[in-house]
């Protein structure tokens, strides 16, 4: 479905028009629910807007920006001398060990064929911090954001499998505008939907798990 269909839906099933409802509240309606949709399809083995970025490593540098745009990581590999071995970054939070977090401290307690990164905001820091410049040295597997839709001749990221719905949403959010359900019972209602579509999504392919689970990696 395209936005114009989506938001033709909407209005049909709420007796709604261009004039009670226009165009460019309900595109943003659909924006919004697109990016709560697109996080729960990343839980599938199927990569929706997945992409990859590069960042060089500097010597001496602890903290590198995550990508502009991430809405999830997936995974992080680091390549701490040029040439060498690419080393998967297990993801931990500062407070999982008890060491003092100087540079010194870090370097005795941490080494290079064993990295972790802390994301602190939209930086990872890692340990070990590197002690040479490397072009690309790190390297993102992230989820993008998806780009905001703008005219109703657009077609949502989503499979077009699930843009009812986004209809069904948006129906939502013209109830709510023309003051026709409360918000406590509009929050029902949508949890509801959203617990019907997470019990409808499934990969494309029978053999995968329906979500993902976690991967196990020996990291001694």
């Amino acid at each position: 479905m395209t936005v114009a269909q989506i938001i033709s839906t909407a209005r049909f099933m709420t007796n709604t028009n261009s004039t009670t409802t226009s165009d460019a509240n309900l595109i943003r309606s659909v924006n919004e629910h697109i990016r709560q949709m697109v996080i729960e399809l990343t839980k599938l083995k199927e990569g929706y807007l997945e992409t990859t970025s590069t960042i060089d490593l500097a010597n001496g540098t602890q903290g590198y920006a995550l990508p502009t745009g991430m809405l999830r990581l997936k995974r992080a590999e680091v390549l701490y001398v040029t040439g060498g071995t690419w080393r998967t970054v297990k993801i931990f939070d500062l407070n999982e060990r008890s060491g003092a977090n100087d540079s010194t401290t870090i370097g005795n307690e941490f080494d290079q064929t064993n990295p972790y990164g802390d994301i602190i905001g939209t930086t990872l820091n890692l340990y070990p911090i590197p002690n040479a410049a490397v072009t690309a040295g790190l390297k993102y597997w992230y989820i993008a954001v998806p780009t905001d839709l703008t005219a109703t001749s657009d077609t949502p990221t989503p499979p077009a499998e699930y843009h009812r719905y986004l209809a069904d949403l948006v129906v939502l959010d013209i109830k709510k505008m023309k003051g026709e359900i409360s918000g406590s019972a509009a929050l029902t209602e949508e949890a509801a939907l959203w617990q019907f579509f997470k019990n409808q999504v499934s990969p494309r392919a029978s053999s995968q798990d329906p979500m993902v689970k976690p991967l196990h990696i020996n990291y001694e």
